[in-house]
């Protein structure tokens, strides 16, 4: 039986779990980062944008906790995370998981509103430090460190879904036949790292999925 690493923690819906069970992989999937929360406070903005679910995690983690009832208007980074945002506020407007699309988004619909855009510390900022204007805000809400002491050894398949996750795979003696990165940005991290990767051509889980299956049937 072939195995794969997903650095990922999957439900048992998972379209990619349920693609592995197909063609009989052994599935590993977790994360290798490690999330704490930072202290903030609720920005003063008319909008809010969630670049992932753990900016929405901790946030409404906070919000929750403060018994705030104010409103904000939402928009995410991607299907996935506006999923999992719906949860705790309407989402408004939801981008396909690229900065392009979700540049277009605010541009579209900001209007002379303002907006927060909720991250990390290690945040790549992919959408907002392409923007210069005043009315925006950064709201960091949590930290992420890579896992130590993890021994991870050889898998026939590596699907790996942050810079950060890819740096974490090989440092903790991670190592596969094929890799597949869930976007342009961890792509490049595998090119500094001088691996070669398949790179899912909409970076989420569907997405991953797909790279998956062109792997396996090819």
């Amino acid at each position: 039986m072939k195995t794969i690493f997903i650095s990922r923690s999957l439900d048992q819906e998972s379209s990619i779990l349920q693609l592995c069970n197909t063609h009989s992989l052994e599935a590993t999937h977790f994360s290798l980062l490690e999330f704490s929360k930072l202290d903030f406070e609720l920005p003063e903005s008319d909008y809010l944008f969630f670049y992932s679910k753990s900016g929405v995690r901790y946030f409404f983690e906070y919000y929750n906790q403060l018994k705030a009832d104010r409103k904000y208007k939402v928009i995410c980074f991607g299907p996935e995370t506006a999923k999992y945002c719906k949860q705790f506020m309407e989402v408004s407007f939801h981008g396909d998981g690229t900065p392009g699309k979700a540049l277009k988004i605010i541009k579209d619909n900001l209007g002379d509103h303002s907006i927060a855009f909720v991250c990390g510390r290690r945040s790549l900022r992919s959408v907002h430090k392409f923007m210069e204007e005043p009315r925006i805000q950064e709201c960091v809400v949590y930290d992420s460190n890579p896992k130590r002491d993890i021994v991870l050894g050889k898998f026939d398949l590596a699907i790996l879904t942050s810079p950060l996750n890819a740096i974490s795979f090989i440092n903790n003696g991670g190592r596969a036949l094929h890799y597949i990165s869930i976007g342009s940005t961890t792509a490049k991290q595998f090119e500094q790292l001088n691996i070669s990767s398949l790179q899912s051509k909409v970076p989420s889980e569907s997405g991953l999925a797909d790279s998956l299956r062109l792997l396996l049937e090819n």
